[in-house]
């Protein structure tokens, strides 16, 4: 572990020799005479001049030998004294680094191993001293073992510094930065000094420096991609905003425009000095003004179940071929009031029976051909349907509707399937409209399981293609429909209530006795007038309260009602706690709910309550016709 002092070499012993040994032998030998011829004459007993000077000259060569003495210390004593110095000093520093120093002969085998290269090597100095140094690397950064190139190397990069793998004595590796530098010793084999120090903490300081500029990156990243966000969320909120604000300036619109109709029609009635025809006229208005309210209503009741996730599809098996009649006989009479062609088609064989809501469906085709005639001033509406098979025989059934109208841009393009968004609020000026019927046959689409799209050109006009699932095809045979495309020769509606109505299925006059509760007064009067115009005997109550007192009333008595007619929002006690303690009491009469929420769930909750069928508000006839003949006709039972 220590480090060696440098020999002199032979050469250098000679010289000093010669120059210590040299002038010593001159002054010595006539000194040596000089003595002997001093002692004879001694001898002799005569002092002569000559015996003085012998004096002299002997007393000179002990001078002479004093000074060869000094002279022989400082040429060899000191220097050696100095060697001893400098081995100490080096010796500190050697085994005091806090780096390895690792010292290799010519043959680059190791003679010293300083103690913190033990350390930084897990080798003791005992194991290392002797040993070739390869073994201090991995095998890729041995040096070339070559002695002739490795000396080549050295006084090329002599002091070279690199970093590299080093390898302990357990065969694990670590990085370490190594510098070099040849001792030169005259007249001897250079030796090596190779300084070592450990970059394991430096390495991890640098692979943690590396990891925390990472995640400062990330996180920068991910402030951007938030801020990002944050913009687009706010420009999104805007916009919605916006076009909420668009949407309720509409829907102030399209309410208060026909409430306006119908509340001054509805004055105009009370003028006595009225004509029959314009009261006939006053009171269509007003019909017409209250479907278009209703159609405004179920557009916001329907995009509100779609929201709230509320909104359910039914599986029913229907004939498409006797949908599209409807739709074509039904829509035929708004396309013949704007002198347009209505063209219902099938490319090619339909299934004769396939599984969908036939309501929504019939919704979305309504929604369709009623937009295209309604911006069609001239021209042709076609709707075409088709069944189509994919590569893996999945069956899909697709509608067309083709307009011949105003077209739309790009860029009303973009919008015009979102909800409170139209395509221009110009065109809802000119045409009206809540903007919302797009919106909801997007979703009730992908609800029957299909997708839509629309093909649109300024003043070319537009096609909307969309698909629904038509349920298991297998077995179900394929018809070829026939359609006319000429308004006069339109085939004749197959189904509905229009038909229903028109054959006589309801019929006009009821037999029976019924309870109405109801709190609004001009609806008592409503409803009162339509039963009574139905043939029914009618009782009106203005709470559940009341409705739960009477009916058990009439009971005990010869005259007890067929039927109970219940509003379900009613003060005192409304109609689903009337219903219910109805039932829990024992009444058996059928009672029917009559409500203005229409929300799906609302028709579950009445029955849950106890009521036997619902009918919503406002009150339709023909409905109202159909539920109380069916109830009131049929045998009655447990409920």
């Amino acid at each position: 572990m220590t480090i060696p002092l440098p020999d002199p070499s032979p050469l250098q012993q000679r010289r000093i020799a010669w120059q210590v040994l040299g002038p010593t032998w001159a002054l010595i030998a006539p000194a040596i005479l000089l003595v002997l011829g001093a002692a004879a004459s001694t001898q002799t007993g005569e002092v002569t001049a000559t015996t003085a000077f012998y004096g002299c000259v002997a007393a000179l060569a002990v001078l002479g030998l004093w000074l060869a003495h000094r002279r022989m210390q400082a040429q060899l004593v000191l220097p050696a004294l100095r060697a001893i110095e400098q081995h100490a000093h080096d010796l500190g520093v050697f085994e005091a680094s806090r780096d390895g120093i690792v010292v290799v002969d010519g043959d680059n085998i190791i003679r010293s191993f300083s103690p913190s290269a033990e350390t930084i090597f897990g080798r003791l100095a005992g194991e290392a001293i002797g040993q070739p140094l390869d073994i201090l690397f991995p095998d890729v950064h041995a040096p070339r073992p070559d002695p002739a190139l490795r000396r080549r190397d050295l006084q090329l990069h002599q002091n070279a510094q690199r970093e590299l793998l080093g390898r302990r004595a357990d065969g694990s590796t670590f990085p370490l930065s190594r510098y070099r530098k040849r001792i030169a010793r005259p007249g001897a084999e250079p030796m090596i000094c190779h300084v070592f120090r450990d970059l394991t903490e430096q390495s991890q300081q640098e692979y943690e420096g590396q990891l925390h500029a990472l995640q400062i990156e990330r996180q920068n990243t991910q402030l951007e991609q938030a801020k990002r966000e944050a913009e687009e969320a706010r420009s999104q909120a805007e916009a919605a905003s916006r076009s909420k604000s668009e949407f309720l300036a509409n829907m102030s619109h399209e309410i208060r425009t026909p409430m306006t109709a119908i509340l001054g029609f509805a004055e105009n009635l009370l003028d006595e000095t009225l004509s029959t025809k314009e009261r006939r006229d006053a009171i269509e208005t007003i019909l017409r003004n209250g479907d278009h309210l209703m159609t405004v209503i179920d557009d916001i009741l329907d995009l509100s179940k779609i929201e709230a996730g509320r909104m359910t599809i039914e599986r029913l098996p229907i004939s498409p071929r006797d949908l599209l009649t409807d739709i074509g006989n039904l829509m035929r009479v708004r396309a013949d009031q704007k002198r347009l062609q209505l063209r219902v088609r099938s490319d090619g064989p339909l299934p004769a029976i396939i599984a969908t809501d036939p309501t929504r469906l019939r919704q979305v085709l309504i929604n369709l051909c009623g937009n295209a005639i309604k911006f069609t001033e001239s021209g042709t509406v076609t709707l075409t349907c088709r069944l189509l098979e994919d590569q893996r025989g999945a069956h899909s059934l697709q509608f067309d509707v083709r307009d011949t109208g105003i077209g739309m841009s790009h860029e009303q393009l973009a919008y015009l399937f979102q909800p409170f968004s139209q395509a221009d609020n110009s065109t809802t000026r000119r045409f009206g409209g809540t903007g919302l019927g797009l919106s909801i046959s997007k979703r009730l689409v992908e609800m029957l399981g299909g997708t839509i799209d629309v093909v649109s050109e300024p003043g070319l006009g537009s096609s909307f293609t969309f698909t629904i699932d038509p349920g298991n095809l297998d077995g179900v045979p394929m018809v070829e429909p026939l359609f006319e495309s000429s308004p006069a020769r339109a085939v004749a509606v197959t189904g509905g209530a229009s038909a229903m109505a028109a054959n006589g299925a309801l019929p006009n006059h009821l037999r029976g006795r019924i309870l109405v509760a109801e709190d609004g007064p001009d609806n008592q009067r409503l409803i009162t007038h339509l039963l009574h115009k139905f043939g029914a005997e009618v009782t009106v109550v203005a709470d559940g309260r009341s409705a739960v007192s009477v009916a058990l009333a009439a009971e005990s008595t010869q005259a007890p009602f067929d039927l109970v007619l219940m509003d379900m929002q009613m003060p005192v006690m409304d109609g689903y706690q009337a219903a219910g303690e109805l039932r829990r009491i024992g009444y058996q009469k059928p009672i029917v709910a009559l409500t203005a929420n229409a929300m799906s769930g609302d028709r579950e909750r009445c029955i849950a309550a106890g009521c036997t069928d619902f009918t919503p508000k406002p009150v339709e006839r023909k409905a109202l016709l159909g539920v109380l003949q069916r109830l009131l006709q049929q045998p009655q039972t447990d409920a």
